[in-house]
This record gives structure tokens, sequence and C-alpha cells, in this order.
């Protein structure tokens, strides 16, 4: 069984502070500024402590980092589609990168661990085609028995909706095309000019012959 990710909610995740550029003077004036020393609290409620050694904690960032802004929101990248073959090669291959580089990271065929990684990455790249393979498939599958226009066009959407398979500018014989139909009439011409035979005596005739003939 394979599972798809088809659509996944963007994940949010603060950003992390670039410790580099801490001015650790400031910080730790903040720091003695917002906090009070241990003991001086009559009553010890630990929720209220934590919360405000938290926000003690990100005053003294924000002052001693330049630019840094902990309610910024980053977008994580949704994982991508994985089946449990992917996953157990992944487990394994990280196993013998950890035992190779325990190892010392030694190089050449001489080095069992060495040998042993690179054959657990190429069952990861194995496992990871078999998987790419298979969904494609199921891809074609699901267009080819698609009951309704509907769910067709919005199957083959599915499968160009990458910026790899989409453009929104096309040049053809030095016009820019910008349209939709601009854009198909001008691949509608391009490919018939690629599919009309022309006279050129670098062509091999017969061949061209044979494929007309037999439809090649």
């Amino acid at each position: 069984m394979i599972t798809f990710h088809d659509k996944i909610n963007d994940l949010m995740t603060c950003p992390k502070p670039n410790w580099s550029k801490c001015n650790k003077d400031i910080y730790r004036a903040s720091l003695r500024q917002l906090t009070k020393p241990i003991g001086c609290q009559a009553i010890c409620i630990p929720e209220r402590d934590i919360e405000q050694l938290r926000v003690a904690l990100t005053q003294a960032t924000v002052a001693s980092i330049p630019r840094f802004n902990p309610t910024a929101k980053k977008k994580k990248r949704p994982p991508k589609a994985r089946g449990p073959d992917i996953k157990a090669a992944a487990r394994i291959g990280k196993h013998a990168w950890w035992v190779w580089k325990c190892d010392g990271a030694p190089r050449g065929d001489s080095h069992l661990t060495a040998v042993e990684m690179k054959k657990n990455k190429r069952n990861l790249r194995k496992a990871q085609r078999k998987f790419h393979a298979e969904k494609r498939c199921s891809d074609l599958e699901d267009i080819m028995n698609a009951t309704d226009d509907t769910t067709f066009y919005k199957l083959v959407r599915k499968q160009r909706s990458t910026s790899k398979h989409l453009t929104n500018c096309l040049l053809y014989e030095g016009r820019k095309l910008t349209s939709p139909e601009e854009i198909s009439d001008g691949w509608d011409k391009h490919f018939e000019t690629l599919a009309t035979p022309i006279n050129d005596q670098r062509y091999d005739h017969f061949y061209l012959k044979q494929a007309t003939e037999y439809n090649l």
C-alpha cells in the first residue's frame, strides 16, 4: 500500500536566533535586569516562574542580537511522500553513516564501513526510484479510470502542477507569448513545424519513407 501526501498544510515555525551575532555583554545585563535571584519570590508557582523566565530570555535575545524578530514566522517545507521501504532504507542508511563517521570517515573500498555506507545509500536511491515509479503508475491509472471530466482534468492538472511543467511566458519566433491561449497556439505551431518534413539534403529520406509507412 502506498500513502501519498497530496495536500499538506503549510507548517510554520519560529526563526532560530543566530548566536554568533549575539552581544554577550548586553545579553548578561538584560538577564540581570529582567530576572530576580532565586528565593526572592514569596510563593513559588512553577508555571508563572517558567513563563517569566521565557519572557526574560526572549527579551534578552532580542536586545543582544541585531534584527532578530521572535514573532516572525517561517514556512517549513512540507514532508515528501515516502513509503515504508524508503523509511526503512533511510533508517539503515543513517545508522551506516554514523558507524562510518565513528570509524574516522575512511575512503576507499578497502574499508568495510565505507563499503557498507555506499551500499545502503544505493539501496535508499533504489527504494526512492521504485516508489516514484509506482506513484506515476498509480496516478496514470487514476486518470484512466476517471469517470467524469471534472475528475479527469483535476488529475491531469495535479500531474502538471509544478513549475517544471508550467510556464507563464514562451518565446516563439522572436515573440513573447504570455496568455494561455497564445502559449498553447505557440506550442501547436512549434510541434507542427517539427512534424512537417522539408526538402533538405542532410535528411535520410529512405528512413523518413520507412517511418511514414510504418508509423514509427
